[in-house]
């Protein structure tokens, strides 16, 4: 994990930040990210490659007693990558056969994000509803697809949307079915099987297996 700042200021129509830099070479299809030699001893140049559209999400708007708390919208985007990571005297490649990525960008109004402000309303206290929360984005060789779907406590589905992505259109989901076991604790994702089904009658099958390589990543402000 490295971390680089700059100001924003007078250099606003730069992609670079220090040794890391992002070319655009097909917006929203092909982007490339390369970080130069640094002092933290990480390197990379890899290029991202999308054939389907991203996913767009509606404009989530919060409000707690009329009071606007948040609103915001995101695009998501997946594909495969080729390239390498450098990490001390190791480099790892990245080929289109392996490796994948994903791009989750947000924009708008949250309450909580990016410290105190002064002009919005209180932060009401935080209460995390006990239940399954599925934020899934994913790619194979014929599409990507995104779902992101709510059980409570009771395994009532409280909340489901996503799509299948192609490359010429999103392709609403219409169901959500999951069969997933857990590590004792209950947090931890051991294997499962989900059944998605989209407005077209299509339903696609995937199975996942928890590979033993964990890496917890605390984002800014999250």
């Amino acid at each position: 994990n490295i971390r680089i700042t700059r100001r924003l200021r007078p250099d606003m129509d730069s992609f670079a930040v220090g040794p890391l830099r992002i070319d655009i070479v097909e917006p929203m299809k092909t982007l490339r990210f390369v970080l130069d030699d640094n002092e933290h001893d990480i390197t990379c140049d890899f290029t991202c490659h999308s054939k389907t559209v991203p996913n767009e999400s509606f404009p989530e708007i919060t409000r707690v007693d009329g009071r606007l708390m948040a609103e915001r919208t995101t695009y998501e985007l997946a594909g495969a990558v080729e390239g390498f990571v450098g990490v001390g005297n190791e480099r790892i490649p990245l080929t289109l056969d392996r490796a994948r990525f994903f791009r989750n960008h947000s924009w708008g109004f949250m309450g909580g994000r990016g410290g105190p402000k002064l002009y919005a309303a209180p932060r009401p206290v935080p209460k995390r509803p006990a239940g399954l929360r599925q934020w899934v984005l994913y790619n194979v060789d014929s599409h990507s697809g995104y779902w992101h779907c709510f059980d409570n406590e009771k395994g009532r589905r409280t909340m489901q949307r996503g799509n299948i992505l192609l490359p010429d259109r999103a392709v609403p989901l219409t169901d959500i079915d999951h069969e997933l076991e857990f590590y004792d604790g209950g947090k931890r994702l051991r294997r499962g099987r989900v059944a998605i089904t989209d407005i077209d009658g299509v339903e696609r099958t995937l199975e996942v297996e928890d590979l033993g390589n964990w890496v917890y990543c605390q984002g800014g402000g999250y």
